[in-house]
């Protein structure tokens, strides 16, 4: 999104307008109540919401959802905050046939993120739970994560379009950019760019219909939306991160805005959590002796947490410069960047939908990709990568419980390749 610098749209207000509907959500659950996250909705939700909100709304326990807990003790009244997705259905239905067959009397209610699934209520009503179950929405797509950063916080979502060709997550894109524009006005001029944002440019279209006929783009305060399809050009999202945010995703990976130092980073045994914000760069013009006491009263505990976080930056790049000065990184580096993987690459996305399903291209031979010409087929190559995910994670359960002094499965697997 483009829009004017000293105009920059308060992104802000799309997160209270979320906090908004969820306190209405709560409150209308009267009384006393639990509440039940699921684990991918623990960090957006504290974007949005803080655990004083919640208090105010009487909620009164807060559990993490364990697919393996076939029960969790708690109040009469009970909500659980969830992804739109079957096996966390599956969960819930356990929860609620436990507490019958204990003769435990509860009102369950489910708020799914951000819409309501027609197979999640098959699934519950397959259960035999449908009827002891009322279930809501919350339309929480779009999280502020800063001032010029949206990020919908859907890590499914990359798989579930381009392996399983799987449209769900589509209108909830398209509605993302609804809410935004019924917040800063309708946007005048939309490009796409791939067939996937045409997808969601046309449902957008549609969702908006009369309203797009003769809207007042006086009152817009975004000028231009682009929509990139990540398909057209996907191996450059594969490539190494060079800025410092980039390096830092690389190295200790960022969720939803939060990075977490382990004792690498601190020297002590419990980890630290860090939002990244661009408030982190505050500067202070102290010009009067008033300014120094409203400098001392409000703002110098802040600069106290400034120097924590920056003694923590500094030993993030030491452990980033350990990693990335050994010569692999710089090998790393000059295959990307060298004549052979440009001109593979600019080949390979000029006749992408000509190349088989699976596309092996080399130096040796950057057209044809021999190995790859006829076989696999997309349905086997699809079972070949749900097969290897799900055995990579049964051999790291078995390895795990043997014990640390395993070495890494997939460490060790990269080096007897290489060899």
């Amino acid at each position: 999104m483009a829009g004017s610098t000293t105009n920059f749209p308060n992104v802000q207000r799309i997160r209270d307008m979320v906090s908004n509907d969820l306190a209405s959500l709560l409150d209308s659950f009267k009384g006393k109540k639990d509440l039940v996250l699921d684990t991918e909705l623990m960090k957006p939700l504290d974007r949005v919401a803080g655990a004083t909100m919640l208090k105010q709304r009487h909620v009164d326990k807060i559990f993490k959802l364990d697919p393996t807990q076939k029960s969790i003790h708690g109040c009469e009244q009970r909500v659980y905050l969830v992804r739109p997705q079957m096996t966390t259905m599956k969960v819930k239905a356990d929860h609620v046939n436990s507490d019958r067959s204990s003769n435990i009397k509860r009102e369950y209610r489910i708020i799914m993120v951000p819409r309501k699934l027609h197979v999640c209520e098959m699934i519950l009503e397959h259960e035999g739970v449908m009827g002891y179950i009322t279930i809501h929405e919350l339309q929480m797509d779009l999280i502020p994560l800063d001032r010029d950063i949206l990020s919908l916080e859907l890590p499914q979502l990359f798989r579930s379009f381009y392996l399983d060709s799987d449209h769900t997550w589509i209108q909830t894109i398209a509605k993302s950019l609804i809410n935004i524009q019924a917040l800063c006005g309708i946007i005048p001029n939309v490009y796409s760019i791939g067939k996937g944002s045409k997808v969601v440019n046309d449902l957008m279209k549609n969702i908006l219909g009369d309203k797009l006929s003769g809207p007042d783009y006086s009152k817009c305060d975004i000028g231009n939306l682009i929509l990139i399809d990540r398909g057209i050009y996907i191996i450059i999202s594969l490539c190494s991160q060079l800025t410092y945010e980039g390096l830092l995703d690389d190295t200790f990976g960022i969720s939803c805005g939060y990075i977490e130092f382990g004792k690498d980073v601190t020297g002590k045994d419990q980890s630290t959590k860090l939002l990244l914000s661009s408030e982190d760069q505050q500067r202070h013009g102290l010009e009067s002796v008033g300014d120094m006491k409203d400098f001392v009263a409000t703002e110098l505990r802040g600069l106290k947490a400034q120097k924590a976080a920056l003694s923590h930056h500094i030993g993030a790049c030491e452990v980033i410069l350990g990693k990335k000065t050994k010569g692999e990184f710089e090998e790393y580096l000059q295959l990307e960047h060298s004549e052979d993987y440009s001109e593979i690459t600019s080949n390979f996305t000029k006749s992408r939908s000509s190349h088989p399903v699976m596309f092996i291209s080399t130096p040796q031979d950057r057209f044809q990709s021999v190995w790859t010409k006829k076989h696999p087929t997309p349905l086997i190559l699809q079972r070949l990568v749900i097969l290897a995910t799900e055995c990579l994670q049964i051999i790291e359960t078995q390895i795990g419980e043997i014990g640390p002094s395993v070495p890494d499965f997939k460490a060790t697997c990269e080096t007897q390749a290489q060899s």
